[in-house]
């Protein structure tokens, strides 16, 4: 790196000292790097982390409002060292700050690099760009440029790699191993902070890596060692890593046993997941997540707990992205901030990281209303029901050639077109419970037909594989009823909030989630309800026949919920959290910026949720003789910001609506403090709750999903919750 030439040619720039960085960003080497690895990244897993991320995580552990230097820093996988040279430079400011001064000699920023700034990466290539980059951030500061080429001020060598023996004095932070299989972490440096975003994936080349996992009984993913032993680089100190958001939600026991270690041996402080930048298009927030497209989170914990503990985990998971002349980027709604329990989030089989992204508490407890019995039990039970999935074409056991095979991609809701779906088959397939494919039999899709889910019955023999799944007993009847069941929105709400890829990474069930389902045969399902569904069951696939459109279909569909409802005992406040989800949640993931969410509140909606707010609340104060009632505005469609306004006194009267024109100018100057940039690209949006002595005012912004009935639940909890603490 004398002369920025790396091989025998001619070099490029013979003049690359005199580069001015104002102009070329530091950061640029990782993106450019990231180009040159071409596809042998994506086989170790490795990912260029965008700045945005990167100033996300070092915002909240390494802000520049500290005048401590003296923090040693690990990024255990760190790439082409974008994390490391972020943390110089903002240790630099910190010294800067510290000692009152814009200046720092060559001397003290040598001193702060050796001290604190820690790396491991076990390619060759972007460990070198790793110091390149460093040695820039430390010439960026220097007075003049220039400095750093005369002798007294020789940039000290940073890589330590016992395999290049061209090497004469080796360095000590920059580590050129495999962090899992190489680093003894007994003769490493231990740190006070861990960050970086270790590489993802299941597809590991590293045997370290797999005997790892097989060690500790986590599942074959890449980043779950680094997460693990970020334990031992940093005992007493704080880690923050990105990691694949399924890790959180996945159901299998190998995640199990990972998320027992981490929220159990472990104080997890905050998780962000941040989902959402798998769908977010390239033009929003600078290229937010560039070339990766899994989903992704970061978690925030240490080894030990700090003496102000809480019994809360943060967990912010945004719903949103904006391109405006404000905003350009990813929005965290206030909303989209949870405190969730930490006794919860210690079950290592709990569904709150799921329910807790696309729902909320009042969606939880529904959740656990209806986990009494499941399909699985009932199946279990009932030894006439069978279950399985399709066919697997498998060259090790090729056991038979069945004549038809289904199309996945042709099955449907309800029926499923016999002529269209099958085709003859002359490949071998493993054997499989043959009795699954007596007709008339039930298909479910793992994915999904049309954004929806298809379950339908198949009414010829044949064999569907691996995209599908398949459900059979003696009874027509019933068959009719759980077919109607598992196309219904109950099922729909569920599994969208219990599904741990759905709404994550990819639409779609798998087996077991699907038999963690409630079973809607309980003892409130009579003979009279079942023939009632099996009868409009017959009433959708006449329509479908006759290619009558959807609302003849989801007229029935209403009608099977409702006997639904009451074969699980669903109240009406249960029935408005399943279609307000529907609605507003899952219609926000499947139209993104053209979903209703988005859409101006209107007055009838403004005065549902006043009603719904001022119920909930009275029967809380039911004993006192204090009352609570609403006024509410008709606010026009372009004020960004809705209110609603609640007076305690004595008297519950009925909602009153008030006239807006004198609000507006308050509301425009509010709208101007209500979103917050965080990091470059993401920002964080407040609701405003004030108290004015009896009176509160609600602000938050003109947008349904709002001011839905259900956000009035969660809503009235909230104030009844700052109620119990004014109380004290």
């Amino acid at each position: 790196f004398i002369d920025g030439n790396l091989s025998n040619n001619e070099t490029l720039f013979k003049n690359w000292r005199l580069f001015n960085f104002e102009i070329i960003q530091i950061e640029l080497l990782s993106e450019i790097y990231e180009n040159f690895l071409g596809e042998l990244r994506h086989e170790r897993g490795q990912f260029y982390t965008p700045y945005n991320l990167v100033e996300l995580i070092l915002s909240d552990k390494l802000p520049i409002n500290n005048s401590n230097y003296s923090v040693k820093i690990l990024d255990p996988a760190c790439g082409s060292g974008i994390f490391l040279v972020e943390s110089y430079k903002r240790l630099i400011k910190r010294w800067k700050k510290a000692n009152n001064t814009n200046k720092i000699s060559f001397e003290n920023l040598k001193k702060l690099l050796l001290d604190n700034i820690y790396g491991i990466e076990i390619d060759e290539t972007a460990i070198k760009v790793a110091a390149f980059s460093l040695y820039l951030a430390l010439i960026d500061e220097l007075d003049p440029k220039t400095l750093w080429i005369e002798t007294n001020y020789q940039l000290p060598y940073l890589i330590f790699d016992s395999e290049d023996i061209n090497i004469k004095n080796q360095g000590r932070n920059l580590w050129r191993k495999d962090t899992i299989g190489e680093v003894d972490t007994h003769l490493f440096p231990k740190v006070d902070l861990v960050i970086g975003n270790p590489p993802f994936g299941k597809n590991i080349a590293l045997a370290s890596i797999k005997d790892y996992c097989i060690k500790h009984r986590f599942a074959k993913e890449f980043v779950l060692p680094f997460i693990h032993k970020s334990v031992e680089f940093c005992p007493d100190g704080e880690i923050a890593l990105i990691f694949n958001s399924k890790v959180l939600t996945n159901t299998q026991k190998p995640y199990q046993n990972f998320r027992k270690w981490l929220f159990n041996a472990n104080y997890v402080e905050k998780i962000y997941n941040l989902s959402i930048f798998r769908k977010t298009p390239k033009t929003f927030g600078g290229q937010l997540f560039s070339s990766a497209v899994g989903p992704v989170s970061i978690v925030y914990f240490s080894n030990v707990t700090p003496q102000n503990s809480s019994n809360k985990i943060e967990y912010w998971a945004p719903k949103t992205y904006v391109k405006s002349n404000i905003v350009d980027g990813v929005i965290i709604d206030r909303s989209d901030i949870k405190d969730l329990p930490r006794e919860e989030c210690q079950n290592p089989n709990s569904k709150i990281w799921k329910i807790a992204l696309w729902g909320d508490y009042h969606s939880f407890n529904l959740i656990k209303k209806l986990q009494k019995r499941t399909l699985k039990e009932f199946f279990e039970n009932n030894t006439e029901w069978i279950c399985g999935r399709g066919l697997n074409a498998d060259s090790d056991n090729p056991d038979f050639i069945p004549e038809y095979i289904i199309k996945t991609e042709s099955i449907e809701r309800y029926q499923t077109d016999i002529d269209s779906a099958i085709v003859k088959n002359d490949r071998y397939y493993r054997n499989n419970n043959k009795n699954l494919f007596i007709p008339p039999f039930i298909l479910f899709k793992q994915g999904q037909h049309k954004t929806e889910i298809a379950c339908s019955l198949f009414e010829k023999e044949a064999y569907c594989t691996t995209g599908a799944f398949a459900i059979n007993s003696n009874n027509i009847q019933d068959k009719k009823v759980l077919i109607s069941f598992l196309n219904s929105d109950i099922v729909k709400f569920y599994l969208f909030l219990s599904a741990s890829s759905w709404g994550i990474e990819r639409e779609q069930v798998f087996l077991n989630e699907l038999l963690e389902l409630p079973s809607p045969f309980t003892s409130l399902c009579s003979d009279n309800i079942k023939n009632k569904i099996s009868n409009y069951f017959d009433d959708i696939v006449s329509k479908k026949n006759q290619f009558l459109n959807n609302d003849n279909i989801k007229e029935i569909e209403e009608l099977i919920f409702d006997e639904f409802a009451k074969c699980l005992s669903l109240t009406e406040r249960d029935k408005i959290i399943i279609n307000d989800t529907i609605v507003f949640n899952l219609g926000l993931l499947k139209n993104g910026r053209n979903s209703i969410s988005f859409k101006r509140t209107l007055l009838c909606e403004n005065k549902l949720y006043a009603e719904t707010l001022c119920n909930d609340i009275n029967s809380f104060l039911h004993f006192s003789k204090t009352k609570v009632y609403a006024q509410i505005y008709d606010v026009q469609s372009n004020y960004p910001l809705n209110l609603i306004v609640l007076h305690f006194g004595e008297e519950a009267k009925k909602v009153e609506t008030q006239n807006v024109i004198e609000l507006r100018k308050q509301l425009q100057e509010i709208d101007k403090y209500t979103v917050q940039k965080k990091t470059p690209s993401i920002y964080v949006q407040k609701h405003i709750k004030y108290y004015d002595k009896d009176t509160v005012y609600l602000i938050k912004p003109n947008q349904k999903r709002f001011w839905t009935r259900t956000q009035a639940m969660e809503d009235a909890s909230s104030l009844i919750a700052d109620i119990i603490n004014m109380a004290k």
